[in-house]
């Protein structure tokens, strides 16, 4: 019997609804199999159903048997029709799970997930720190290292940031926060506290996460503070005041005063941020007695 493109493509009402549940089974297998969470924990990359049934079904159909095939009387033709059957479900299976791989996880799943990158450079010259350093600061400025980071920002995006530590504190740092990248916590903002020409209030005020600034302790006149040696950051002061009595600094943050609460960028007793940066050695100023200081972490604790 001479097989025209018709018969080719004939299948009987029975059959292919036999092959069309065996087939939907098959992609509710691969589908469960490829549905995942992406390495940023939050995408989640699903399989357009619809779509792979449509091209699987498709596949089918260009390997179905013909129509001599399924009417022919012999009884080796039934036989042949359900060795045949097996197997173009299994090829469709196979085909299913290339196509589902190659065409429809969404465009750009396939990039690389975020990683942590950092990159640690001498200061250029004086001008580079010409607001936070000064000649008299007890650390000087060739013993300061600029630390370029990523970190993870308020918008759920990756972003670049730079510090100024001292050189001694860059191992620590640059642990601590891809420690803090692993886990997503987020960051405001992070710049070098000369792009707010060295004015720490300015900074907090704007929610910034710096560290080297050569100035005294509040309300300590004559007492270098920590970050004068590079050796303390202060991370999203806004939501992670001072507080001394009735004084929280930035004054922006006051609302914050209130530790009970649980707001983006916030730092609690045991959480990421504490358990990074202790991690390293360093001490948080939130478990301080007499006043806190939720922003800060150094490395002696003061």
């Amino acid at each position: 019997m001479n097989e025209s493109r018709n018969d080719r493509f004939f299948i009987s009402p029975a059959a292919a609804l036999h092959i069309r549940a065996t087939l939907v089974a098959s992609i509710k297998a691969l589908l469960a199999f490829y549905q995942f969470r992406s390495p940023l924990g939050k995408t989640e990359i699903q399989l357009d159903r619809n779509r792979l049934l449509d091209v699987g079904w498709l596949l089918w159909r260009l390997t179905a048997p013909t129509a001599a095939e399924i009417e022919s009387p012999r009884g080796e033709s039934s036989k042949r029709f359900r060795v045949r059957m097996l197997n173009s479900c299994l090829r469709l299976w196979i085909l299913c799970c290339i196509f589902a791989a190659a065409s429809t996880v969404p465009p750009g799943s396939y990039a690389a997930a975020p990683s942590f990158a950092c990159m640690v450079r001498p200061i250029a010259s004086a001008d580079e720190v010409k607001y936070s350093w000064h000649d008299g600061c007890p650390v000087s400025f060739n013993d300061l290292r600029v630390v370029t980071l990523t970190y993870w920002g308020f918008d759920n995006q990756v972003h670049d940031g730079s510090l100024i530590v001292n050189s001694d504190a860059t191992d620590a740092i640059l642990r601590a926060f891809r420690t803090l990248f692993d886990s997503k916590f987020p960051i405001d903002q992070m710049k070098p506290i000369d792009r707010f020409q060295g004015d720490d209030n300015l900074s907090m005020a704007a929610d910034n996460t710096a560290a080297f600034n050569c100035r005294q302790v509040v309300g300590r006149p004559g007492i270098w503070s920590r970050h004068s040696y590079g050796r303390a950051i202060d991370i999203n002061p806004l939501e992670n005041p001072y507080v001394v009595g009735s004084t929280v600094l930035p004054p922006e943050g006051k609302r914050y005063a209130d530790r009970s609460l649980s707001a983006q960028g916030m730092i609690h007793p045991g959480d990421a941020a504490v358990q990074a940066f202790a991690s390293v050695g360093w001490k948080w100023g939130g478990a301080w007695i007499s006043k806190k200081d939720y922003q800060h972490f150094s490395a002696d604790g003061l």
